[in-house]
């Protein structure tokens, strides 16, 4: 039988356990503060890529994501999203904008997330919440990610942190599963 390599951890004290709702609340307050921050870029982010990628969306056929509407790059996933997304929505500004601050949002509580599980495990149960949080809001405001909130074109980004962020966190669940399964849950996205 395998064994994972993580050490086990005595279960956390109920202070330092993130339950359901605290989730809730983390990225509700993550969304809402990227919102705040980026309010002024709301309009902002229809670049040239981005328009090159609505004439593909215009001039394709609905299957037409299944080959990036013949763009050189092959990202079917990314070219569905933002072809249904565009047929629902157009260039509206504020949907594209709600899209993307709820994805930087989310992938901030999920980057706490990690790090409440690394610190809980490298320094004890007491200080993992409020280092996560520092880390979750670090994240959201750092000025590297101004491109990828405001620019259009950026949503592979997001989504692919999004991946990444939760196949770590799939290694660190705490139900036991050997470490061949946690592999291939972690490598499934890709």
């Amino acid at each position: 039988m395998q064994t994972s390599s993580l050490p086990d951890q005595p279960a956390a004290p109920v202070s330092d356990r993130l339950t359901g709702w605290h989730l809730a609340i983390w990225l509700t307050s993550m969304i809402l503060l990227a919102g705040w921050l980026y309010w002024p870029a709301r309009e902002a982010g229809f670049i040239s890529d981005f328009t090159g990628h609505q004439m593909l969306f215009e001039s394709g056929s609905a299957l037409g994501w299944w080959n990036s509407f013949g763009w050189h790059g092959n990202q079917p996933v990314l070219f569905g999203l933002m072809f249904w997304w565009y047929e629902q929505f157009g260039i509206q500004p504020l949907p594209w904008y709600w899209l993307f601050i709820g994805l930087h949002g989310f992938n901030a509580t999920m980057l706490g997330m990690v790090g409440h599980q690394i610190w809980r495990r490298a320094t004890g149960p007491g200080k993992a919440i409020p280092a996560a949080l520092i880390l979750s809001v670090l994240y959201l405001v750092h000025p590297y990610q101004t491109e990828v909130v405001v620019w259009k074109v950026c949503l592979h980004y997001l989504l692919s942190t999004a991946v990444l962020l939760g196949s770590i966190l799939l290694l660190f669940r705490d139900r036991p599963l050997s470490g061949q399964h946690r592999g291939s849950l972690c490598m499934w996205p890709f």
